[in-house]
């Protein structure tokens, strides 16, 4: 009897220090940077997750093309588009015999870019593209407001989306001092009120 009590205790004795030691990895795991990531809803209802970048080098790596341009024009879209095959939305329409196309909403943006710091686009003027069901996501966007742009270009529909709904967006006041739209991680929010020529200078200077 006393054997088995000792054994019992050992057996317990090793599954506490698994746990613990379980415990403090998950721990140290937790301790190392990671990218964050988040389910929002959109005003449709429609879920999408969004990654906020770690630091500036993850905001900057993900952008094809950083701007500073200005907000000249806005024109609410309605578009027919052809549904992809292979997904989800396609095969439901194609088991019921419907449409293989579906209209999409959303606004164009037209930019005046006054300067580049991240690659090269091919106008003075360019277009950035936000979906009806995810503007809400984004800061304010307004005619006459002057900001950097953190882009990538979008083959699909043939203009420019952000990378991030608020990272994407650094406003540049009259007084050229830079405001962030995000305020996730220490590196990005602590640009605020830094001069645009000094932004960019890091923005350039990240490898």
């Amino acid at each position: 009897m006393k054997k088995y009590i000792l054994l019992v205790c050992a057996a317990l004795a090793v599954t506490v220090y698994s746990s613990i030691e379980l415990s403090d990895t998950k721990s140290k795991a937790a301790e190392a940077p990671s990218v964050k990531s988040r389910i929002v809803e959109t005003a449709s209802g429609r879920l999408i997750r969004i990654t906020d970048p770690r630091d500036l080098k993850d905001l900057v790596s993900h952008s094809t093309l950083i701007v500073k341009g200005k907000i000249i024009k806005t024109e609410n879209v309605q578009e027919e588009i052809q549904l992809i095959e292979g997904t989800p939305e396609r095969a439901a329409v194609d088991a019921q015999g419907g449409k293989s196309t579906r209209i999409r909403s959303g606004t164009n943006y037209t930019i005046s870019v006054s300067d580049v710091i991240k690659g090269q686009p091919d106008n003075q003027e360019i277009t950035v593209y936000i979906s009806e069901d995810e503007i809400s996501l984004r800061p304010e966007l307004k005619i006459g407001d002057e900001l950097i742009f953190n882009l990538a270009f979008n083959k699909t529909i043939g203009r420019y989306t952000d990378v991030h709904p608020s990272a994407g967006y650094l406003k540049v006041n009259a007084d050229n001092k830079v405001k962030p739209m995000f305020d996730g991680t220490n590196e990005i929010s602590s640009l605020e009120n830094e001069s645009y020529d000094e932004v960019k200078r890091k923005i350039r200077d990240i490898k």
